[in-house]
């Protein structure tokens, strides 16, 4: 996925914006079929709405995937123009030469399929042509014919697709993203409480009045 800085600003504001069927993980569907989109629907909603970014393209096969939004928008806030994806499960990956940011997948069963009916927001055309995977100098991982097919970056670089992540780097970006998890999670569990308490203070304050009215 070569994203735009036209649509790098674009998704930095738009996407938070998008409807939400999930408080904890804040799910949208990338999807990487011809026109570059990011899908999301909100619980109660007829449709999906969905933000195309006129500007970016997709290299290699097409693709949809469930993502995180906000490690998505930190991606491009970042810098990184250019996202790997190698499967609908597996962590999504931008890298420079000095630096590598890579965050897990969601769940492909909330991949949201392309609705006819959906409401579109397109972003400004740029003048501009996306920009090129930065070179990287460490070596790609060997390629073997058990390995299924990927989203490849143009092969006229050296970027090449397939991922040199070491495992305690997957691991170590694993962990980060689950350390975000745990922090949504306990603000879930604090705002339900919270709600709770106050579920319990208006059933009190009814029981009283409701005494109240008997005594009277």
């Amino acid at each position: 996925m070569l994203i735009s800085d036209t649509d790098a600003e674009f998704i930095s504001k738009a996407v938070k914006r998008l409807p939400s069927n999930d408080d904890l993980n804040h799910p949208v569907t990338v999807d990487l079929n011809g026109a570059v989109s990011i899908r999301a629907q909100g619980t109660d909603d007829p449709q999906p709405t969905e933000i195309v970014l006129t500007s970016s393209s997709r290299d290699g096969d097409a693709i949809k995937i469930s993502t995180n939004r906000h490690f998505l928008a930190q991606a491009v806030q970042m810098g990184f123009r250019a996202v790997e994806v190698h499967g609908q499960e597996t962590p999504l990956v931008c890298r420079e030469p000095d630096r590598t940011y890579v965050w897990a997948a969601l769940d492909k069963a909330g991949i949201i399929a392309a609705n006819p009916d959906a409401v579109r927001v397109e972003s400004e055309q740029a003048t501009n042509t996306p920009p090129q995977p930065t070179r990287r100098t460490h070596p790609a991982m060997p390629k073997t014919e058990s390995q299924p097919p990927h989203n490849r970056l143009p092969k006229t670089e050296t970027y090449e697709s397939e991922s040199s992540l070491t495992p305690l780097q997957v691991a170590e970006a694993l962990r980060d993203s689950l350390k975000v998890t745990l922090t949504h999670t306990r603000e879930l569990i604090a705002s339900l409480k919270k709600r709770n308490k106050q579920s319990r203070l208006v059933e009190s304050t009814l029981a009283s009045l409701k005494q109240l009215q008997d005594v009277a």
